[in-house]
């Protein structure tokens, strides 16, 4: 994450003034600095939507506890982004 995409987040993330339940992103944003960001300021309970890009690869921690982006991925490898993206909102 460059600098400028740091100070971007921060500033469309304040301008969110009450609780967020579901937080859906374009892709450019797809990744950890991202997802913890939006942790950080909403809280665990965020449902964080990102859709990685079409050569992404789970994490090396997937198999045994994978993450939001790891599910993510493995739903699309199995259904197809298209289904995917139905099932995410």
């Amino acid at each position: 994450m460059s600098a400028i995409d740091s100070v971007t987040k921060d500033f469309w993330t304040d301008q969110i003034g009450g609780p967020v339940e579901k937080f859906i992103a374009a892709g450019a944003y797809d990744g950890t600095p991202t997802r913890d960001l939006l942790t950080t300021r909403f809280g665990e309970i965020v449902e964080v939507i990102i859709p990685p890009p079409e050569t992404a690869v789970a994490s090396p921690q997937a198999v045994l506890v994978p993450s939001v982006r790891d599910r993510h991925i493995a739903e699309i490898q199995t259904k197809g982004r298209m289904a995917w993206r139905k099932s995410t909102g």
